[in-house]
């Protein structure tokens, strides 16, 4: 079973350390392997990465400092910007003016 832990809040994420605590939790126990019904509380459950004790620890996470939107809007001008360049490069092709 891999649990998803989503931030507490947009713009969030994991501290260096907690992301750390983390890669530990997922290397350790493959994203969960409860094992609460054999031996109660088990390590899955009390490792300090499991993506649950995170979602309810507020010093493991920071705030992002990528600026999303921003991201965004790069992204689309470089997708406009590439089919721009892909069709003025079709038209030479076909022996019209690029633009």
């Amino acid at each position: 079973m891999t649990i998803t832990a989503y931030p507490p809040q947009r713009g969030k994420v994991l501290t260096p350390e907690a992301q750390g605590e983390r890669d530990d939790f997922d290397r350790s126990y493959d994203g969960g392997n409860c094992s609460c019904h054999l031996s109660p509380p088990c390590g899955s459950c009390t490792h300090p990465g499991n993506p649950r004790n995170q979602e309810e620890d507020p010093d493991a996470w920071m705030d992002d400092i990528l600026d999303l939107d921003e991201l965004e809007r790069e992204a689309r001008a470089a997708v406009a910007w590439t089919v721009d360049a892909a069709a003025a490069r079709h038209k030479l092709e076909m022996g019209l003016p690029p633009f």
